[in-house]
């Protein structure tokens, strides 16, 4: 959990946790979303409704790197039933990870909502019907600290867009 004195040079942080997490104090939540398996659109789990740990096993993963916090969640959620995904490839860029998966790199689990960059063609997000496991994205500023206007603003903006984003 963030502590207020890891955020003296920012007036505001977006973060995310694991859904099983408690939001830091001074924190408004954006989106909750699940887990999804991103696969090639011409992928032959594409086409199921959902699918389970046990259809990916043999999958070749491609992930965020490690110290990414989506992929600390997923590497969490992944230990807790014993489910070790073979990665072939990291990125620090979730666009990257996409493209790993477009071109039939590998598959990866991305969150439901906010995974697929807008050029996400060629790429499905299918259900997962074994693994359900959530993220918290949310916005989080100083305690005591001085809000100004703008950033006010912008957390309002914020939490309308997501809200909106929620409701599709």
């Amino acid at each position: 959990m963030l502590q207020d004195t890891e955020l003296p040079e920012y007036d505001m942080l977006l973060d995310s946790i694991a859904g099983d997490e408690v939001l830091p104090r001074n924190s408004r939540l954006l989106v909750q979303e699940d887990a999804m398996l991103a696969v090639p659109a011409n992928h032959p789990l594409a086409r199921r409704s959902s699918v389970s740990l046990a259809d990916v096993r043999e999958e070749p993963f491609v992930s965020l790197r490690r110290d990414r916090p989506w992929a600390r969640i997923i590497q969490k959620a992944c230990n807790e039933v014993n489910f070790a995904p073979c990665i072939v490839a990291e990125s620090d860029n979730p666009i990257t990870l996409c493209d790993f998966v477009r071109c039939g790199l590998g598959v990866c689990f991305l969150p439901s909502r906010t995974g697929l960059p807008p050029m996400g063609d060629g790429i499905v997000l299918v259900p997962l019907a074994d693994f359900a496991y959530t993220r918290h994205l949310y916005l989080h500023w100083c305690y005591n600290a001085y809000l100004p206007p703008h950033v006010a603003a912008f957390r309002d903006f914020a939490t309308d867009w997501f809200a909106r984003l929620s409701a599709q």
